[in-house]
């Protein structure tokens, strides 16, 4: 086991590269510019990565992948500042890591993105002002997202991405520049008591998705449909609370989705 602590690195290819190793602890670290501020590696698990600010990578901020060897698990990346990165954090082929309390602001794509992720949980991270969007799950499974925040994101607040077997709840996705939620090819998730409010275009967005189950989310004040289901079958939306938008539920090229309250 081992540490850095309260150490300024800026401007080299990675302000900290860690492959291989475990336990390892990085907190109040000032990591600047360069392609990554950190890069771990391969089988790299159980690392606390907290309190630390991340700013002007032209890559990634954090960035967490398997190097398509074994998962990368285990970590706790926590209470971390994230801005005026590429993306603030990636988490690539990750299993069963921590994702909490950090902030994702101004990066120049997305704040935090899960990228082939499994068993991993996001937890009350805010990210706003980001580019392309506050949260991606892609080809992620067996998430738990919660208590997040999406604010003032460019395009979207949340997207998955061939997402699935995932809960995503007690979320909050507003005033962003197109869709609060955007599900593109995802399946068997459920979206739960989430807070969906003020997006320029619309709330929620299923394209090509099935099994997914909506249920106790509220959606309101949206300049356009404030849940969309284009090209689903088989979806639930129950007792979801949907006031002051354009239009509240369309439905186009569809099947077997049940509405109910």
């Amino acid at each position: 086991k081992g540490f850095i602590s309260s150490a300024t690195l800026r401007d080299g290819f990675a302000g900290i590269w860690v492959e291989e190793a475990d336990g390892l602890s990085f907190r109040y670290n000032n990591l600047a510019g360069g392609q990554y501020g950190m890069y771990l590696r391969g089988d790299t698990d159980n690392h606390a990565i907290e309190r630390n600010n991340v700013f002007g990578a032209a890559v990634y901020g954090i960035r967490l992948t398997d190097n398509g060897g074994p998962a990368a698990s285990g970590s706790t990346i926590a209470s971390n500042l994230f801005y005026s990165n590429l993306i603030g954090l990636v988490e690539q082929g990750g299993r069963t890591n921590q994702i909490r309390l950090n902030t994702a602001n101004a990066n120049r794509q997305y704040g935090i993105y899960n990228y082939r992720s499994q068993d991993s949980l996001v937890e009350s991270n805010t990210a706003e002002k980001n580019r392309y969007g506050g949260f991606i799950a892609e080809e992620s499974s067996s998430m738990t997202v919660r208590t997040n925040a999406a604010r003032y994101n460019v395009l979207y607040g949340y997207v998955l991405n061939k997402a699935t077997g995932s809960l995503w709840t007690s979320n909050t996705s507003e005033r962003n520049g197109l869709w609060g939620v955007y599900s593109l090819d995802s399946s068997s998730n459920v979206l739960q008591a989430n807070v969906i409010s003020s997006n320029t275009d619309s709330g929620i967005w299923l394209l090509r998705g099935a099994y997914n189950h909506l249920q106790a989310n509220t959606a309101d004040s949206h300049g356009n449909n404030v849940i969309i289901l284009l090209d689903t079958s088989s979806n639930t939306l129950l007792a979801n609370t949907v006031y002051g938008n354009f239009d509240g539920l369309y439905v186009a090229q569809s099947s077997y989705n049940y509405l109910g309250s």
